[in-house]
């Protein structure tokens, strides 16, 4: 895309009108796959997710723009939405969640149990995040996960309590994680010795 100066006000313009663009794409797309649903009647079993895979920074902390390995509120936090026919809608969740949640929370959304839903997803590193749909105003931020890594190209994307373990025994973070000692690796620390 190119460096576009802080002080080229010209370039900005054409920049945030081709961004705003892709937004309104996307939401005639999205409009398309609603109509859909309508003109079939399919709401009554029908379960829509819209997330993204990243934001924008367009232009904030100096003149960013894209995405990139920061850990930026405009580019890690991005929409997560389930309409489900058995949820009433206009309800926010503050839980931190993350990508690696997405198939685990498709399969949990079937209804399915858990025996049903077959040997592939055992072993998932990623949270079913169904669970807080009943009352999602009322789950705290650590209801998912304690924590979870916002830089897609950091050290360690798979697992958040990662975190949680930089620079702390790994005895310690375990008992605090509710895990064995022997499944815990060092944090970013290790990295650096």
């Amino acid at each position: 895309m190119g460096y576009i100066s802080n002080d080229n006000e010209a370039m900005w313009r054409k920049f945030y009108n081709y961004y705003l663009n892709l937004i309104r794409d996307n939401d005639r797309n999205m409009g398309i796959v609603v109509d859909a649903v309508s003109e079939l009647g399919l709401w009554g079993n029908t379960i829509v997710v819209r997330t993204a895979d990243h934001g924008e920074l367009a232009g904030s902390h100096g003149g960013l723009r894209g995405k990139g390995p920061l850990p930026f509120e405009q580019q890690s936090h991005v929409p997560f939405v389930i309409v489900h026919p058995d949820q009433p809608g206009g309800r926010r969740c503050h839980a931190v969640t993350s990508h690696i949640d997405l198939v685990p929370t498709l399969a949990g959304l079937t209804g399915a149990p858990e025996n049903a839903l077959g040997t592939e997803l055992r072993g998932l590193p990623g949270q079913d995040i169904s669970q807080v749909l009943d009352d999602p105003d009322a789950a705290g931020f650590d209801a998912i996960w304690p924590a979870a890594l916002f830089n897609y190209v950091g050290l360690q994307t798979i697992d958040p309590s990662y975190m949680l373990l930089a620079g702390a025994d790994t005895e310690g973070a375990a008992t605090a994680l509710g895990k064995k000692p022997e499944s815990v690796t060092p944090g970013f620390h290790q990295f650096l010795l």
